[in-house]
């Protein structure tokens, strides 16, 4: 059964919840923010099938002979790209399996920013799958969805984390044809509860709700797009980059990721995608006449499914090595580490709460803010003296 999958491996696929022919899987152990699989014993009947879909006891996908292929690519259309974040690749793939009388699959943000993976065929919708969202997406009924258009013969496109790739691989089986996946370097993911907890301690801060929620907003570019971003209701804003964001701190320090994520398996295209996602890091200095800080998005080719839907799309596209995009996304083949107060933080949490948590772990004091502030104003003037543009940070 499941349960031999302990929560510290546990990816949340949920693909264990969508085979359990009885109804015997919720997900009601709850660690870290986070909530886990159990099995009701008395509706079990021992059929293994939870075993057999779950991405934790199965081994990895291997990529197709021949792959993967490399591209530095990104949307012709510039709108496209400024509602995307980076270069606008996924919104062009879905669009043609649209055009083509296809489903596509993503995560979009509901009601109040609770992250949900849906399926349509509404190009409109799609938009809302654009854009990063750095919260663990609610999948629970869109697998049996999934494999119910392909039973009707119909094309699917699923754009999720590599684990979520895998787990919906997994249970499917063999019953594949017309399914296109996508997933991304993936740094590892936050709880949902985490998220709602910084909106919450957002919001108290302005005394207002939050309307509008970016994790990433090109507004002052693709290289300076990272940050948290949103609008209230009373009018006001908030942006801080990720240096400087209490949630984005957590996020990429390694405080507040699933357990799972620090020793993920799906790394190096491992997760049977056809399609791996990222933004091309480093353009700037490996291709400097093809970055134009709108976004330049790292297409790396897993199959030859993926190779062919790409060849049907009207993309700016220039072959690449791997090695240049994994140097600047070391994600592709390292997990996050985790970081060493992590226990520290949860303990924090459950003791005092969450906004305490924020403040005590991720929020910069005064001191860290003037020394930051000036050290980022000595590289302003640096900059300055040499003729580049003023730094991002």
């Amino acid at each position: 059964m499941i349960d031999k999958v302990s929560p510290n491996k546990c990816c949340l696929c949920r693909a264990c919840f969508e085979i359990c022919p009885t109804g015997a899987i919720d997900f009601t152990v709850s660690e870290n923010g986070f909530n886990y699989p159990a099995i009701d014993l008395s509706k079990c009947i021992n059929c293994q099938k939870c075993e057999r879909v779950c991405p934790e006891l199965n081994n990895t996908f291997d990529v197709e002979l021949g792959f993967p292929i490399v591209y530095a690519g990104n949307s012709t259309d510039d709108e496209i790209r400024a509602n995307s974040s980076s270069g606008g690749v996924f919104f062009e793939i879905a669009k043609k399996v649209i055009e083509d009388g296809g489903y596509v699959a993503g995560a979009v943000f509901k009601e109040h920013f609770q992250v949900k993976h849906i399926v349509t065929n509404d190009i409109e919708t799609v938009k809302r799958m654009c854009g990063s969202k750095y919260a663990q997406s609610d999948n629970i009924g869109e697998f049996n969805k999934i494999k119910d258009l392909l039973k009707d013969g119909n094309q699917v496109l699923f754009c999720g984390c590599p684990c979520q790739v895998a787990g919906l691989k997994n249970f499917l089986g063999n019953k594949t044809e017309k399914l296109i996946t996508i997933d991304f370097i993936c740094h590892g993911i936050p709880s949902q509860e985490m998220l709602d907890a910084y909106v919450a301690y957002r919001e108290n801060k302005i005394k207002s709700k939050i309307v509008d929620l970016k994790f990433r907003d090109k507004q002052k570019g693709w290289h300076s797009s990272c940050c948290f971003c949103c609008s209230y209701e009373n009018g006001k804003k908030y942006y801080n980059p990720i240096t400087v964001d209490p949630y984005m701190k957590g996020f990429l320090n390694g405080y507040n990721l699933k357990e799972a994520c620090y020793t993920c398996k799906y790394k190096n295209s491992s997760s049977g995608s056809d399609i791996t996602l990222a933004d091309f890091w480093g353009a700037e200095t490996l291709y400097p006449k093809l970055d134009d800080n709108k976004g330049l998005s790292a297409i790396i080719v897993n199959s030859s499914i993926g190779s062919e839907i790409l060849d049907t799309l009207d993309l700016n596209l220039m072959k690449i090595q791997l090695e240049e995009v994994v140097k600047y996304n070391k994600n592709y083949t390292t997990p996050t580490k985790m970081h060493s107060e992590r226990r520290d933080f949860f303990e924090c949490v459950n003791n005092e709460g969450y906004a305490k948590a924020i403040e005590s772990f991720f929020c910069e004091s005064k001191k860290e803010e003037i020394k930051r502030k000036t050290l980022y104003y000595a590289r302003c003037i640096v900059h300055r003296i040499r003729g580049q543009e003023k730094p991002l940070y």
